[in-house]
């Protein structure tokens, strides 16, 4: 079996990092956040995705490190404000690419208002669509899209309040679940309690997650076994897989029954290694299988794949993240360790856009 550090790959981001790199004179980003602390600090709710101080300054200080003239706005009404009132007119570069990670307010696509707005506007982004960034929230139509092309997929069944489940399809007794947010990322939502045994008696729980959250909640069947994320840039003819990475959770690498619930991810008891230490032959499957839920689903941008590994070695599709943090301590940072840092996954990114909008 081959290095699963495929030489295609790595002149695959080479190549994007010197597109990137001859677009730093004339072009600016400007990030759409929200964050939780520091000079930039939004007011905190829990049911929105924030960055910390130190992660805004991460994502921040990668483009400005690879050269890029860097704004920074405070939650989409800032940014639109200032679009509206014709900031872009009297911005430092003449070309501006927005990164939005903001998504304030509640439903499947909130997460899709900046995309489509700068859409609207004529304003390049860094991010996927509008409709693939909604589509990639929506957790069981994800999963229901992809079971019908034949991806692994764990069974689902939608709970959508007052007792009412979707075509009236509960889990069977007895089957281990974790109770999902349906259109969320980074955990939100998740809690330690969300992980139990279903005996057909847990409506009311499920109603509490439902009321506090404003939406349907999923239910999963949960995997137990090994976490793992893939990495995949999407370009306009192909996409690029690179390394999957383990998730070694609370210390375990075999993470067996353990998941990323809220308060483990806003307290970092993660971390990454390199699968293909642990099994070669099923990093490879894991970028073959990565490749075909991206081009299902028409993922765009910087994209990633999360599956859990069944005791019997099979990959099981649980998520995926049209807009994936690329702070440090995330897949994307794991693995621009050996591609050159920060400012390469920075200049990657503006080179991926440049070439999605040709």
């Amino acid at each position: 079996m081959p290095n699963i550090t495929e030489d295609r790959a790595v002149k695959a981001v080479t190549a994007l990092v010197e597109t990137g790199k001859k677009y730093v004179k004339n072009t600016g980003i400007a990030c759409v956040v929200n964050t939780s602390s520091g000079d930039y600090e939004s007011e905190f709710d829990r049911s929105i995705e924030f960055f910390t101080e130190e992660e805004l300054d991460e994502i921040v200080g990668g483009f400005r490190e690879a050269g890029f003239y860097t704004d920074v706005f405070v939650g989409e009404e800032s940014f639109i404000r200032w679009v509206e009132g014709n900031g872009p007119s009297h911005f430092a570069r003449e070309r501006i690419l927005v990164y939005n990670t903001a998504q304030t307010g509640s439903g499947p696509g909130r997460k899709s208002l900046i995309p489509a707005f700068c859409q609207y506007h004529g304003i390049g982004t860094l991010n996927a669509n509008p409709y693939t960034v909604s589509l990639s929230r929506q957790k069981f139509h994800v999963n229901a899209i992809l079971r019908a092309v034949g991806i692994p997929v764990p069974d689902c069944n939608w709970y959508l309040g007052e007792g009412r489940w979707l075509a009236n399809r509960t889990p069977p007794a007895g089957r281990l679940v974790l109770a999902k947010a349906s259109f969320e990322a980074a955990s939100i939502g998740l809690e330690e309690r969300s992980k139990f045994e279903y005996t057909g008696s847990e409506n009311d729980f499920l109603q509490e997650l439902k009321e506090s959250l404003s939406q349907p909640i999923l239910v999963q069947e949960f995997i137990e076994g090994r976490e793992a994320e893939t990495p995949v840039l999407c370009l306009p003819d192909e996409n690029i897989m690179l390394d999957p990475v383990g998730v070694s959770i609370g210390g375990e690498e075999d993470t067996k029954g353990l998941f990323l619930d809220y308060t483990r991810v806003r307290k970092g008891d993660y971390a990454y290694y390199d699968l293909a230490t642990y099994d070669r032959e099923l990093a490879h499957r894991l970028m073959t299988l990565s490749r075909d839920v991206a081009e299902t689903l028409q993922l765009g941008g910087f994209a990633r794949v999360d599956v859990r590994i069944s005791d019997n070695g099979t990959p099981f599709v649980t998520d995926v993240a049209n807009s994936p943090h690329l702070v440090r301590h995330s897949a994307y940072g794991h693995r621009f360790v050996d591609l050159g840092g920060r400012a390469a996954m920075a200049s990657a990114l503006v080179g991926l856009a440049v070439l999605s909008n040709k």
